[in-house]
């Protein structure tokens, strides 16, 4: 393009400003004054047909001789209708994303340089190939392919270009002889995944080090197949197993240290649970059984070893590790074992216990929330009573105080409950609106109250003191 930074754009032939050129010749260009005198009518040294061309051009070539001759700037092939002209060199339909630059796409913001716009479908925004072709393209509900919709059924399920005018057409799969919807020559879903499975066998079996492990995921692959051999993931699930077969390949050096035991030490439950089809495989077809009991066995040690690791760095590993010793030394299963550690982790996790005893009310409060875990924690409270000399107890069944859940209203409670023992007169108030009123104020249950002998007061001319397990209450004054 001849363009002057001060002038603006102007012809080459006269050197007038222009608005637009009247002709492009060998990257000039020509105002219509320039092109009636530069350009002359002329015969085509290859089909003699009639041409424009410049009157110093010796050789002149129409321009459908031009076509049906030139390449592709980037690949090379014939280019009789371009997508895209650079200096006179023409650009193939396909490589011309390779010259635009990669831009957003308008509906899902891909970069990408594959854009267009599809005004056939009320789109005029530049979008990707994916978003261009939910509008052209769907599964076909005959052959069960992806490609361009050609019409639809009354229930309006897409039918593609090909099977549009076959609906009920099939043929014969030319692997197994089923019948597969559609025409064509195309083979039926299991038979194109024995066809996928087996190349993948064949890329895979050069990562093993021992032949017999090579075999044994070769008949894995085929053992998936024939489990379900239509499955669309069927593929997809063996490849997430390839890493079980590499480890059995680096772990043992020969068949009959393939045990069930030596799986459990090798992969442990997390990882034989992960990989359950491998497992099962093994069991049927080698005999390899992992005993049920070691399984349970091995879980619990590993969860007790994440309890212990997750507790190194906290306030309470101490408490934990030694009291994890005792369970060790003890005649209990894993189980119990575990159990009761996870509960006295989360104990300590909730309050905060160090080198000194929980604070006072902080096992109640726990106990109330989570009221069965006070099996799981009697023998740790006795542990750290015992081997701590922490002044510790297991609280009653129901003494616990416990706050307010909604304050505003068990103020208007309360409210009503005193001006009620207020109009029968203090002395002629019934057992059961007194020891409400008692139960609201302080926070404890109305029947663990009521059910409060003498000797759970202690008077004294200062005050009135209830006892409520460990807890000592001063009676409000009002």
């Amino acid at each position: 393009m001849s363009i002057d930074p001060k002038r603006g754009r102007y012809c080459d032939g006269c050197g007038e400003l222009i608005k637009n050129a009247h002709k492009l010749h060998l990257k000039k260009e020509y105002c219509g004054s320039c092109y009636k005198g530069l350009f002359k009518p002329a015969e085509c040294i290859i089909c003699s047909g009639k041409v424009i061309a410049h009157k110093n051009e010796l050789e002149p070539v129409c321009s459908a001789c031009t076509n049906a001759t030139r390449t592709c700037l980037r690949c090379g092939k014939a280019v009789p209708r371009a997508g895209l002209m650079i200096d006179d060199r023409a650009v193939c339909p396909s490589c011309v994303p390779y010259f635009k630059e990669a831009q957003k796409c308008a509906r899902c913001e891909r970069v990408t340089a594959r854009l267009s716009t599809m005004p056939s479908a009320g789109v005029f925004e530049k979008i990707c190939d994916s978003c261009r072709n939910k509008h052209t393209h769907a599964t076909c509900s005959v052959c069960r392919k992806y490609r361009k919709v050609g019409g639809r059924k009354e229930d309006a399920s897409p039918i593609c270009v090909d099977c549009v005018g076959n609906v009920d057409i099939t043929h014969a799969c030319p692997g197994c002889g089923q019948d597969v919807p559609g025409k064509g020559e195309s083979q039926c879903r299991s038979c194109l995944n024995s066809v996928a499975i087996d190349r993948e066998i064949k890329l895979t079996t050069i990562v093993f080090a021992n032949d017999w492990v090579a075999l044994l995921w070769a008949r894995f692959a085929m053992w998936m197949h024939g489990r379900t051999p239509s499955s669309p993931k069927v593929l997809q699930v063996i490849r997430t197993h390839q890493p079980f077969f590499e480890r059995i390949d680096a772990a043992f050096d020969s068949a009959l240290e393939l045990t069930g035991p030596g799986l459990l030490q090798l992969f442990g439950t997390a990882t034989l649970r992960k990989h359950v089809l491998p497992v099962q495989f093994l069991a049927e077809q080698l005999d390899v059984h992992v005993p049920s009991s070691a399984k349970s066995e091995a879980s619990d040690l590993d969860r007790m070893n994440e309890i212990l690791i997750s507790a190194k760095r906290q306030p309470w590993n101490d408490v934990l590790q030694a009291y994890h010793q005792i369970l060790q030394n003890s005649t209990l299963t894993l189980l119990s074992q575990r159990k009761y550690l996870a509960g006295a982790a989360h104990f300590c996790a909730s309050a905060d216990v160090g080198d000194e005893a929980w604070p006072e009310g902080a096992l109640e409060r726990y106990l109330d929330n989570k009221p069965g875990a006070r099996n799981d924690l009697s023998r740790f409270v006795t542990f750290c009573k015992s081997s701590r000399g922490w002044d510790v107890c297991m609280p009653a069944k129901g003494m616990v105080i416990r706050p307010l859940a909604d304050p505003v209203r068990s103020a208007q409670k309360l409210g009503n409950l005193l001006r009620e023992a207020e109009a029968a007169g203090l002395e002629n108030a019934s057992k059961k609106t007194l020891g409400a009123i008692l139960a609201l104020s302080l926070g404890i249950s109305k029947a663990a109250l009521l059910s409060s002998t003498a000797s759970d007061f202690e008077l004294s001319p200062e005050a009135v003191i209830y006892k409520h397990g460990k807890e000592r209450i001063r009676m409000p004054e009002g």
